[in-house]
């Protein structure tokens, strides 16, 4: 099952708990980035922000985004009103990324 520990604990402690994650999905944030550098299998959800310039690097790093003409805007709230580039982004595409990454990384261990 899936846990959200946002705000509920300290940089070692998230550390340790992305060390032993089988997959961390999240945004274009600092926990991607963590994990991505530990070699966690990682799904980083793009939106406002830029694939090019600010994704995660890494063999285990997929990348979600969606589509939208206004993006990248690099914008907190949407100067559209809509947010159209974070709809776009589908929970079946966000489970099929974890669950190639997780796959990915079973065959790599086992």
């Amino acid at each position: 099952p899936g846990v959200n520990l946002a705000g509920e604990c300290s940089v070692a402690e998230l550390l340790a708990v992305l060390r032993g994650s089988r997959v961390t999905v999240g945004n274009d944030s600092g926990p991607v980035h963590l994990a991505s550098a530990l070699g966690v299998p990682t799904v980083a959800i793009f939106g406002p922000t830029s694939v090019d310039w600010t994704a995660p690097r890494g063999a285990s790093v997929r990348i979600v985004r969606g589509e939208a003409p206004c993006a990248p805007c690099f914008k907190r709230e949407c100067p559209q009103g809509s947010a159209e580039c974070l709809l776009n982004v589908s929970v079946d595409e966000v489970y099929h990324a974890a669950s190639l990454a997780m796959e990915e990384n079973a065959g790599e261990k086992g």
